[in-house]
């Protein structure tokens, strides 16, 4: 389907249904993708602006929604995002950004994405798939109650307005950061109690300036089978040593989780801090230390 210029919401919704977009310029207040559909974005530039609510309660409109196990491949071409006027309770009119949203859905990134004051919902098992270096712009991203995104090209995902910081923020159980390329964030955070998040570092280098996180959240360094953990790869670079002690609660290395003996979270020299291993078992090692032990068990149970 070639598509020049057209207005209005836009929706793709029947199950198993396959549309494959080449785009020269297309306008629409909102795009959906529902319902095990499977499209292709190819080319072009796509302004999806959110549509202005009358009476939103505080709730944004989305621009791009990607949901109910929708696939959206993005080979090439731009998705500028605008901007929506929702109406307050209190505070009549406001102008704020649209979202982009990814719930139980998936979106898979070999182009270019711009977000215009871009704030990005990744929730309930979505998954972003970014493979482009610089590519996928927004100010906001928000991995709620099992998001993941997968880090396929240096700094993938960047900060849309110079004058804005690139937030990372999880919220529930279940988030997934998966680093198969390097990554720069401003500040990760956390408002919601007892929240989680899996960053796969998988050796590559995670770059973090600040954490803003409630007391009781925390973060899981992974390192996946058949990649190696990397020391100084891992950098908070105006966190406290104390401060990433307290919110790191595993590293977990091939399956196996580290015991804390082995982590060193060691300043930087600076104001910062490196989380590093000071010894990390191969699995060969740890089949000999299990093999130890049993056998000091058997030895035992026989002088019995």
């Amino acid at each position: 389907m070639q598509v020049g210029v057209a207005y209005g919401p836009f929706y793709v919704y029947n199950y198993n249904t396959t549309l494959r977009l080449s785009v020269n310029e297309m306008n629409f207040y909102s795009l959906y993708f529902n319902n095990q559909t499977t499209s292709y974005l190819e080319g072009g530039s796509l302004n999806v602006s959110g549509s202005n609510a009358g009476s939103g309660h505080g709730h944004y409109d989305d621009a791009l929604q990607i949901t109910q196990s929708a696939k959206l491949y993005h080979t090439g071409g731009t998705i500028n995002q605008g901007s929506v006027t929702v109406k307050k309770d209190l505070d009549g009119l406001q102008t704020t950004p649209a979202y982009i949203t990814i719930d139980n859905g998936f979106y898979q990134q070999t182009g270019g994405v711009t977000l215009n004051r871009g704030y990005t919902r990744v929730k309930n098992g979505g998954v972003a798939e970014l493979g482009v270096s610089n590519g996928f712009k927004t100010d906001i991203m928000e991995l709620i109650d099992g998001g993941k995104v997968l880090i396929k090209a240096d700094n993938a995902l960047v900060k849309y307005n110079e004058e804005n910081s690139l937030g990372l923020d999880f919220s529930g159980v279940g988030n997934e950061l998966r680093l198969y390329a390097n990554q720069y964030i401003t500040t990760l955070s956390s408002a919601v109690d007892n929240s989680s998040i899996d960053i796969y570092v998988n050796g590559f280098n995670l770059e973090v300036d600040y954490l803003a996180m409630s007391s009781t959240s925390k973060i899981n360094l992974i390192v996946e089978e058949g990649y190696d953990w990397v020391n100084g790869s891992v950098h908070f670079t105006q966190v406290t040593a104390d401060l990433v002690s307290e919110f790191i609660d595993k590293v977990i290395v091939d399956g196996e989780e580290i015991e804390k003996s082995y982590i060193s979270i060691v300043s930087d020299g600076s104001n910062g801090s490196f989380v590093n291993l000071t010894a990390v078992p191969e699995p060969a090692e740890w089949a000999a230390i299990i093999g130890f032990i049993a056998l000091g068990f058997v030895v035992y149970h026989r002088r019995k």
